[in-house]
């Protein structure tokens, strides 16, 4: 019998070991003079977290009713902090 290899596709959601706030995401510190390095190297960071629609906006806070608020409030907070 042939079993069939499905990828999981990632939901922005998703929490992992990797999404806590001790973890350094990326070793570009802001400073002065590197802005344009800095905001590349987090945005590829947060893009290969699946992140990044969070700050782009594309996933905006949900419904106050949601039952996926708290989960929107929890990944909000980590990328914010």
């Amino acid at each position: 019998m042939k079993t069939e290899n499905t990828k999981k596709i990632p939901s922005p959601f998703d929490l992992n070991s990797s999404n806590n706030l001790v973890n350094i995401i990326t070793q570009v510190q802001l400073k002065c003079d590197n802005y344009d390095e800095w905001e590349w190297a987090i945005q590829t960071s947060l893009k290969a977290r699946w992140k990044w629609q969070f700050v782009e906006g594309k996933i905006a806070k949900l419904d106050d009713a949601s039952p996926k608020l708290e989960e929107w409030w929890t990944v909000q907070s980590m990328i914010i902090s």
